[in-house]
């Protein structure tokens, strides 16, 4: 069946490659204790983990002696997120990008070459116009990693050789080729992997990734769990756009689902509720600040109680001047029902 507006069903190539055989949820599981691995693996449900550290959180499903990926990490680790993923015991078969962002399509370029990396039919040219981003940060991980004790030799040794061969790479190699529309069905041997896309939100090509037969979800960069999110208005964002996603892709949710944010630990639907009400009452706190005639600077300083314990300080200030601008845009909407 070919890719329509709503629904698209994977290859017969991609169905043979990805062959993954259903297993029953389990509880979440604990950090590895293999400390020669550079990511932090989690084991959130049997076969399935997440990888933290060097860019967005990652995803990793291991059925049936093949694997599947979602999100690939800042460039400069791509090759290490594929040895790391496949020293599970599984060789990739297929990727998923739920976003162009370099932090989580930047390690493309290690699965481009022999598997179908797949994302959002507006991602591809918005990964095409940041190959020099992509070049840039190799270069820098590699001069920082050089000088740190934090990387084994192992990591080290990838970084400076892709460093070395960084001429070679080109917008192709890190460019998904298989796209998609509003919704996608990818039907893995057994597992299904169910895409969507729910409009403009933290970008115009975000993808909520969701495995219903083991009930975990990995929403992408929708969620900073507990983090000042990064509003990304150049490439489409409004946060009127990422409530409603975050609704949507709350409804795909029970208590038991495992989510897997873009940024910030494991979590469950709890957290894409909290995600929404942050923006509620910043776009509240905020709009009163417009309404009364007031400044960039003065929305920039707002302080309020949702914002306690939340990590990326740094972010604070930038998303509510990215507010403020989006609410001072004549189009400007009224804040949807609270997410509850």
């Amino acid at each position: 069946m070919g890719l329509t507006r709503r629904r698209f069903i994977a290859s017969a190539g991609v169905l043979a490659a990805c062959g993954l055989a259903r297993r029953a949820p389990g509880s979440v599981g604990q950090p590895s204790a293999d400390t020669s691995r550079h990511f932090e693996w989690i084991e959130v449900r049997p076969g399935v983990h997440a990888a933290i550290g060097e860019g967005g959180n990652a995803l990793l499903c291991v059925r049936a002696g093949r694997s599947a990926l979602v999100d690939c990490k800042l460039a400069a680790f791509g090759i290490t997120l594929r040895r790391e993923a496949e020293a599970f015991g599984s060789p990739v078969r297929a990727v998923f990008n739920t976003h162009h962002h370099a932090d989580h399509s930047g390690g493309n370029h290690a699965f481009t070459a022999d598997l179908p990396v797949i994302a959002h039919a507006n991602a591809a040219p918005r990964v095409e116009s940041q190959f020099e981003r992509y070049t840039q940060g190799i270069a820098q991980a590699a001069a920082q990693i050089a000088q740190s004790d934090r990387a084994g030799g192992t990591v080290r040794g990838e970084v400076a050789a892709l460093a070395e061969r960084a001429a070679q790479l080109t917008p192709a190699s890190f460019i998904p080729r298989q796209l998609v529309g509003d919704s996608a069905t990818f039907d893995l041997g057994g597992e299904r992997f169910d895409l969507h896309h729910f409009g403009p939100g933290h970008t115009d090509n975000d993808l909520v990734i969701h495995l219903p037969g083991t009930n975990v979800l990995h929403p992408g960069d929708l969620l900073f769990h507990r983090r000042h999110p990064f509003i990304d208005r150049a490439a489409g964002a409004t946060t009127l756009g990422w409530i409603a996603a975050l609704e949507k892709a709350a409804a795909l949710c029970d208590a038991s689902t495992v989510v897997i944010p873009g940024h910030g630990a494991v979590t469950d639907v709890s957290g894409l509720r909290r995600q929404a009400e942050y923006f509620h009452r910043v776009r509240e706190a905020v709009g009163k600040v417009v309404a009364a005639g007031g400044s960039a600077d003065e929305a920039a300083a707002i302080d309020l109680p949702v914002f306690e314990g939340y990590e990326f300080a740094q972010s604070r200030e930038r998303a509510l001047r990215a507010v403020f601008e989006e609410l001072s845009a004549p189009a400007a909407t009224a804040d949807p029902a609270g997410v509850r």
